[in-house]
């Protein structure tokens, strides 16, 4: 049970992302000297994005071929990652609050409430009927998420990039390179948000001036 457990606990976080297409590079013949610097998610400067993207690229796309792990029980395999250790690296890490394997009913309900939340405040930005403070909010959400998403994978393919079966790598790879790139897309997104939103604002305002106009216009003249 614990085998499978620290296989799913990756593997969903890997699914929890859309699938992107990837370029088949050289593998990674054995984990990095040292852990890449800590990840932090609200300043550009200290997410060495650059680090994160070359241990990236020494992974191939998912495949089985060549793999030495391919007959083995991937649960065998995966028994290899230690999942607490991992855990208390990163231990406020979101995965572990929003995509970690439970079976908790009360943990499961927060989980739905926090996504249905957040995608409350997506319709918002979406509609151009958030404030400037509800736009900064989600983008920095979105921007939290991905970063501990992206710290999660690099972490374990460091520690344990040659303990794991290919393709479950490769899958890692394919969800980090997402996280990268939305963390690259979320400063034009943020720029791109508050303009609509003020575009709305004042075709909302010039409305309203006409409204006004008109109705004025269309009032009968009061008597003396």
């Amino acid at each position: 049970m614990a085998r499978i457990w620290q296989r799913r606990a990756v593997l969903l976080a890997i699914m929890a992302v859309v699938t992107v297409m990837a370029l088949g590079v050289r593998w990674l013949d054995r984990p990095l000297d040292g852990a890449l610097p800590s990840l932090d998610p609200l300043s550009d400067d200290s997410l060495d994005r650059e680090a994160a993207r070359a241990l990236l690229a020494k992974v191939p796309a998912p495949s089985h071929e060549g793999d030495p792990l391919a007959g083995v029980n991937p649960g065998a395999a995966w028994a290899r990652v230690d999942m607490e250790a991992v855990r208390s690296a990163m231990p406020d890490n979101l995965y572990w609050k929003l995509a970690a394997p439970t079976q908790d009913p009360d943990v499961i309900e927060a989980r739905a409430k926090e996504r249905a939340r957040w995608n409350e405040e997506y319709g918002k930005v979406l509609s151009n009927t958030a404030t400037v403070e509800e736009v900064d909010a989600y983008y920095a959400h979105q921007q939290l998420l991905s970063s501990d998403y992206l710290e999660f994978v690099v972490h374990v393919l460091t520690h344990y990039g040659d303990a794991i079966p290919k393709r479950d790598a490769g899958l890692m790879k394919l969800a980090g390179e997402m996280h990268l790139a939305r963390l690259e897309e979320i400063p034009r997104k943020i720029t791109e948000a508050h303009e609509r939103r003020e575009a709305h604002e004042e075709t909302r305002r010039a409305w309203r001036a006409e409204q006004r106009a008109f109705a004025d216009h269309a009032a009968p003249d009061s008597a003396p």
